[in-house]
């Protein structure tokens, strides 16, 4: 109960500073970012999420599962990044940040996180063969 009264305050605080936060901006501003905000959802929607889907079946579902997780994360987190990768952006509503140090930044976090989920199942199940018959 208090995680998700705890995630509740905090999403309310994001809202409150994301609408006080528009009322300093001027509406053309303000329209812009509606227009990446629906494109955003419009391109996830028509296009990230069935490619997405088409390279798990073609490809991810087939290797153990945390290549398969981290690939998938992979291709999400780039194709999410590439309109801001390499650019100097116009939008003024985009933070203006290192996205491609961002970007590696997260797959090294992802790729890592997968890699030491395969060390330790290959721990227990390296337990496991060492002793087949003891009782768990």
């Amino acid at each position: 109960m208090l995680v998700r009264t705890a995630l509740i305050v905090g999403g309310l605080a994001a809202i409150a500073f994301g609408v006080a936060s528009a009322f300093t901006r001027p509406i053309p501003e303000l329209i812009n970012a509606a227009v990446w905000f629906g494109g955003g959802i419009a391109l996830h929607d028509g296009l990230f999420a069935p490619l997405c889907l088409a390279v798990w079946f073609l490809l991810l579902r087939r290797m153990p599962v945390w290549v398969s997780v981290c690939g998938f994360l992979t291709v999400v987190l780039v194709l999410i990044a590439i309109p801001v990768l390499g650019r100097t952006l116009p939008n003024t509503t985009v933070l203006d940040r290192n996205y491609v140090g961002g970007l590696a930044a997260v797959l090294i976090v992802v790729w890592a996180a997968g890699g030491v989920y395969a060390l330790i199942r290959w721990w227990r199940h390296r337990d496991l063969a060492a002793a087949p018959f003891s009782v768990r």
